[in-house]
């Protein structure tokens, strides 16, 4: 029994002897493998805590131990294998310098002072490093992490120095990870440092104050946190790296981003960058079907390809700069590109495009898409969808050419040296307006859908260019600003839309617009001007053509034919001019109660009864009718008569072939005629077959009424002449007004001879359009002017009583 006793006692003696704390007591410099440098004596094993006091100077030639603590301002420095597996700490003044061997073990090294990296090391095992102070790398070589799952952990007091010239925090077999909560600094050095390891849950700050830092972990989080670069520094994301929170920061260099960008499904990550530099994606991937939204500025640069993926979605917010002549590819899902109201992308690059790959793509612009600088093409290939936002082209090409675009509302600005292309099939939605000193290109197929319509409101002399292509999707395209039919290529308008203008359209394409493969219509309502200004031709194909005219169809500077052909239906107080070379209207049929006039050529559909006015000239001139004319009771030949010689003072129709002169004559008397005068007003090249006028006619002028004979003479004119002259109602006719002076640079007076009340003056152009009207309570003397260019006006004063006098005025 006693013995049993005293083996026990013996037992927990060692037990408790093999577990004690050892004291450095040995000199500066000292190796840590003397026996005699320690208190208790011995070198320390792997049972033993070990101090190393205020004061001391220690070289770690190799150790074994369960925890290690420097105190006070205690130098140690690892020259070799360092294994401990306990919890060890570096005071606040005291400092461990590492310049070769492995850190390894399972313990926790708590770090309040400095930590320095003077040489090749590494980090094994399950060491954890809890860094409150400096760690700093001074080596260029590799800061090894591995073979294991070792942890550097940055706390929100610490700070991270990679001060090498150049080097590696590199990861070997294991899970390896960096967690800063505090700093990570830069700023000596002027290569490239590598964090090659995951930086995890980085909501600390990084700053790059000299040289570059690159990270390059496929396990990388960047969780917020704040990222400084100083100028001519880089940070790089390269690899893979996910974002969480708001990354933010002062960036006078660039933050490089040339890896996969990952978000988290039902994430979102903002980035507010928002100095000069800014963030810079120079290749690589978003994906992670999160929502990455860009609050600053983030710039688009190098010309290596970059991909947005799955269902991603960046948000813009902030100002994207697209700097890259490359592709930005989006597919391999659904992603978007969603440009808000705050957002800005500027389009910078000489040329490149937004390029769709398999799935289904998207870009929605609520903000500012701007391309200013670049004299190229760029291209968005894929769906610009739900566009109700700001389009500016200021220099350069821009080309949006995916049939799935949809132009909803919006305003698209052309400047002088930009084009905009619509090419492919896009669809419009709302009203489009916008200021166009330069072009916008429509060359592809514009759909309108049914039941709806949608405005082109582009008043500026450049105007909306139809290129070619066609409109269809059996809705209503109106056209209330300017419309050009641009180039010689086909054009066409198909089912059943309806292309309405309400504004002007110069057809100045040497082409043929087809209707077909349905029932369309073009529908020029009464504000609206087509002005045909080349040869060419409206026709039908595989359908039906209607022509809907209460405005003005015009054919001018053309000395050629313009033939249209369709169901045509001119109804006041619709005009169709032909003022130079022949309008003719083919196959078909041709109805309403409209005006012809001008001093060109026109010819209706063989066999058509005409049952509008004829009205030659315009101002006094000379209508030709090409081929057999054909009137009804209803129909109404309108001449003016300022003189005696023919189709220059008096208008003269002309008919190419035989005529049937049915219903009435409209006279406006602008001279003073003698009895017996005759003006031949209608001459044929044939017969007039049939001859049913009014036998006599009437006007006034100056106070004296005017009545002439109407005969058909000779079977080929129609003579108008004067066979009494009686006074007028003269009370009724303003005939003491004088008009001066005229011609006029535009600024005129009337003096009336007398106070006159609810007076109106009108100016109409030499269409019959009203420009001006103006009421006057009473006057006597009226001063107005003319706001026009320069041509022939007629001005018109009439009483409430229905006494006028009207003024052919010519400004210079």
């Amino acid at each position: 029994m006693k013995r049993l006793l005293l083996f026990s006692v013996l037992c927990l003696f060692f037990i408790n002897l093999s577990a004690q704390t050892k004291t450095w007591i040995g000199p500066s410099e000292g190796f840590f493998s003397e026996p005699t440098f320690w208190s208790p004596s011995g070198v320390p094993g792997s049972s033993n805590d070990v101090i190393i006091p205020t004061g001391s100077n220690i070289i770690l030639n190799g150790a074994n131990i369960k925890s290690i603590v420097l105190q006070g301002n205690a130098i140690a420095i690892m020259a070799h294998d360092l294994i401990f597996s306990s919890s060890s700490s570096i005071a606040a003044n005291a400092t461990l310098n590492c310049t070769s061997g492995v850190l390894q073990g399972s313990g926790t090294l708590t770090n309040n002072g400095n930590f320095n990296v003077n040489g090749g090391i590494s980090i094994r095992d399950t060491v954890t490093i809890i860094n409150n102070g400096a760690f700093t790398v001074n080596s260029t070589g590799f800061l090894y992490l591995g073979y294991g799952s070792p942890i550097l952990n940055n706390t929100a007091s610490g700070v991270i120095n990679l001060n090498a010239e150049s080097g590696t925090l590199y990861g070997q077999v294991g899970e390896l990870t960096i967690i800063n909560s505090g700093l990570i600094k830069r700023a000596q050095g002027t290569g490239d440092y590598r964090i090659e390891i995951p930086l995890k849950n980085n909501n600390g700050t990084i700053s790059v104050e000299n040289g570059d830092l690159s990270i390059s972990n496929p396990a990388t989080v960047l969780t917020d946190g704040i990222y400084n670069v100083a100028e001519e520094s880089i940070l790089n994301l390269n690899h893979t790296f996910t974002c969480v929170g708001t990354l933010t920061g002062q960036l006078d260099g660039s933050i490089n981003w040339a890896g996969t960008l990952n978000i988290d499904p039902g994430t979102e990550t903002f980035l507010n960058f928002n100095d000069p530099e800014g963030f810079n994606w120079m290749s690589g991937q978003f994906s992670g079907d999160g929502t990455l939204t860009n609050i600053g500025i983030m710039n688009w640069e190098s010309s290596s390809s970059k991909s947005i993926r799955g269902i991603s979605t960046l948000t813009n917010e902030g100002v994207i700069n697209e700097n890259a002549t490359g592709l930005l590819l989006f597919g391999y899902g659904s992603p978007t590109l969603n440009n808000t109201t705050s957002g800005v992308i500027n389009l910078n690059a000489e040329s490149g495009s937004f390029y769709g790959q398999s799935g289904v793509l998207t870009v929605i612009n609520t903000g500012l898409i701007k391309r200013a600088q670049g004299a190229g093409d760029y291209k968005i290939e894929i769906p610009l969808q739900n566009n109700n936002g700001i389009i500016s082209v200021e220099k350069g090409v821009l080309t949006l050419s995916h049939p799935a675009t949809v132009l909803t509302d919006g305003i698209y600005n052309v400047s002088s040296d930009g084009i905009l292309n619509l090419n492919h099939t896009f669809t419009c939605v709302g009203t489009l307006t916008g200021q166009l000193d330069g072009s916008i290109n429509w060359a592809g197929t514009l759909n309108v859908d049914p039941g709806t319509e949608a405005i082109l409101n582009f008043n500026e002399p450049e105007g909306f260019n139809w290129i070619s292509g066609q409109f269809s999707g059996d809705g209503t395209l109106t056209n209330i600003g300017t419309m050009n039919w641009e180039s010689s290529s086909s054009k066409s308008i198909r089912g059943i839309s309806t292309l309405k203008n309400e504004g002007v359209i110069n057809e100045n394409a040497t082409g043929s617009l087809y209707f077909g493969y349905g029932s369309p219509t073009l529908n020029n309502m009464a504000s609206g001007v087509i002005n045909i200004l080349t040869d060419g031709s409206i026709s039908g194909q595989n359908g039906y053509v209607t022509i809907i005219n209460t405005g003005i169809i015009k054919k001018d500077l053309s000395t050629g034919n313009f033939i249209i052909d369709g169901f045509i239906t001119n109804s006041a107080p619709g005009k169709i001019i032909s003022e130079m070379g022949l309008l003719q209207f083919g196959y078909g049929t041709f109805q309403g109660d409209g005006i012809l006039t001008g001093n060109g050529s026109i010819g209706l559909h063989n066999a058509t009864v005409f049952e509008g006015t004829v009205s030659p000239g315009g101002i006094p001139g000379t209508l030709t009718y090409n081929g057999n004319y054909i009137s009804s009771a209803n129909a109404i030949l309108s001449t003016e008569l300022y003189g005696p010689n023919a189709g220059i003072e008096y208008d003269v129709f002309d008919i190419q072939g035989n005529a049937i002169m049915e219903g009435n004559i409209d006279l406006s008397l602008g001279f003073a005629p003698n009895v017996d005068d005759e003006f031949i007003v209608a001459t044929t090249t044939g017969n007039i077959t049939q001859c049913n006028l009014p036998p006599t006619v009437s006007a006034e002028f100056e106070g004296s009424r005017y009545t002439f004979d109407v005969i058909c003479r000779n079977n080929n004119e129609v003579v108008l002449t004067v066979n009494e002259i009686a006074l007028g109602i003269t009370d009724n006719t303003l005939n003491n007004l004088s008009f001066y002076p005229n011609p006029t640079n535009g600024n005129f007076k009337i003096d009336l001879g007398k106070e006159y009340a609810d007076l109106t003056l009108q100016i109409f152009n030499m269409f019959g359009q009203v420009i001006s009207s103006q009421k006057y309570a009473s006057a006597k003397l009226i001063d107005q002017e003319i706001i026009a260019s320069q041509g022939i006006y007629f001005v018109k004063v009439h009483t409430k009583e229905g006494a006028s006098k009207t003024f052919k005025v010519i400004k210079r």
